[in-house]
């Protein structure tokens, strides 16, 4: 064996290496032609590889889609499957609940069930109608005063007689009780009153530009 020189000060003044280079001169071109021919050949099989990914990746796309649609149909008659056995539980349910009433034969037992109603009863309509004499009537300025208040304020009677001086809280409940069904009654302007603030507020908010669309 070959044994190294006692001081070397270059890796090229190590014996074997003219013999190395000699010989690495000899192979290199086959060397060269054998690495481009692997890189050539992992270059055709990346762009196989890429080209079966691009077709798997379509059929896959198209499966999920097709397992997408199928799981919304599953889902919607699972959902309807779930409805009808709510419905048919709530069926037997309410069934079992509203259970026809025996028939009542006796004369006592149906004096006993039926209800008596005392609703809107004037037990003395004459002492009523002669009590309503010694009170004041309201004037138009008071009825006007009582409307416009309960439109801000609505059933609030207490602050409502606030505003009305020979007027206690109990002659405005009795006031509004009278003239609360007829053709203006306090409860049907309330109402229009609702259903019109209603409808602004509706309005404003479908309104991008709220209140500067008009000034637009």
């Amino acid at each position: 064996a070959a044994r190294a020189p006692a001081a070397v000060r270059a890796v090229e003044e190590w014996p074997s290496w003219e013999r190395n280079r000699a010989s690495h001169a000899k192979v290199a071109d086959q060397m060269a032609a054998v690495l481009r021919g692997r890189r050539r050949e992992l270059q055709q099989r990346e762009a196989a590889l890429a080209a079966e990914y691009r077709v798997k990746y379509a059929a896959w796309q198209q499966e999920m889609a097709t397992m997408e649609l199928k799981v919304v149909y599953d889902v919607n008659q699972q959902r309807e499957e779930e409805e009808n056995l709510d419905a048919e539980a709530r069926e037997k349910r309410f069934r079992g609940q509203a259970k026809c009433p025996t028939m009542i034969l006796d004369p006592e037992e149906r004096r006993v069930l039926r209800f008596d109603s005392k609703n809107a009863l004037i037990r003395n309509p004459m002492g009523e109608f002669l009590l309503e004499k010694l009170v004041t009537p309201w004037t138009v300025e008071e009825q006007r005063l009582f409307a416009e208040k309960f439109l801000l304020y609505n059933k609030d009677f207490r602050r409502i007689a606030t505003f009305l001086r020979n007027r206690t809280v109990a002659d405005c409940i009795v006031y509004y009780y009278k003239r609360q069904k007829d053709d203006n009654g306090f409860r049907r302007k309330h109402m229009q009153k609702k259903r019109r603030q209603y409808t602004e507020a509706k309005r404003t908010s479908d309104d991008p530009m709220g209140p500067f669309s008009a000034t637009s």
